[in-house]
């Protein structure tokens, strides 16, 4: 019998792809601090004003893959 690999896979799969969302939801939001040379009062300003303007919700790519994976494993379940 032929031994498959595929669970061992799917699990890296996965660790690897939310490693990589993580990193780049930290770069992205590393990018939109203010730089250094900005005073710690322009930055609070702009940051209130964005805030105002935008609130922005953080969306967690692998968070949403495990729900539409638990969602579908409901959908396979016979109901009991």
């Amino acid at each position: 019998m032929k031994k498959t690999h595929a669970k061992p896979f799917l699990m890296t799969l996965v660790a690897a792809c939310s490693l990589f969302a993580y990193t780049y939801l930290h770069v992205a939001s590393s990018s939109g601090m203010p730089s250094a040379a900005q005073s710690y009062d322009e930055a609070s300003q702009s940051a209130a004003a964005q805030e105002e303007v935008e609130s922005p919700t953080l969306i967690l790519p692998d968070v949403q893959l495990i729900k539409q994976l638990f969602d579908a494993g409901k959908r396979l379940l016979p109901a009991g």
